[in-house]
């Protein structure tokens, strides 16, 4: 439950806004969020989205720690989807270390 609870309450949007603010060369991978100022950022209905899709995936990871199996099809979708972007470790790890603050 604590997990649960940390990742509800730590992974809102000011989170992916500080992401690409922190770091902008990662708006890149999103094709409908680069080029926005940082206004039109913060304003996005599209990183809203994305945003609660980010927590629910972190949510649904959690969620199923007891559930090796599943927790497996679940990385290696994000791992697939992530790929295919061309997305590498770097930018898996610079994530990881914003959440944690």
């Amino acid at each position: 439950m604590l997990a649960k609870t940390f990742v509800m309450q730590n992974l809102k949007m000011l989170n992916h806004f500080r992401l690409f603010t922190t770091y902008p060369n990662i708006r890149a991978f999103f094709k409908t969020l680069d080029g926005l100022d940082d206004d039109a950022l913060r304003k996005s209905s599209k990183l809203r989205a994305h945003s609660i899709n980010f927590k629910h995936g972190i949510t649904s990871m959690v969620d199923n720690l007891d559930d090796v199996d599943c927790l497996i099809v679940l990385i290696h979708k994000l791992t697939e989807n992530h790929f295919r972007r061309k997305v590498t470790p770097k930018e898996f790890e610079v994530r990881t270390l914003l959440i944690l603050k």
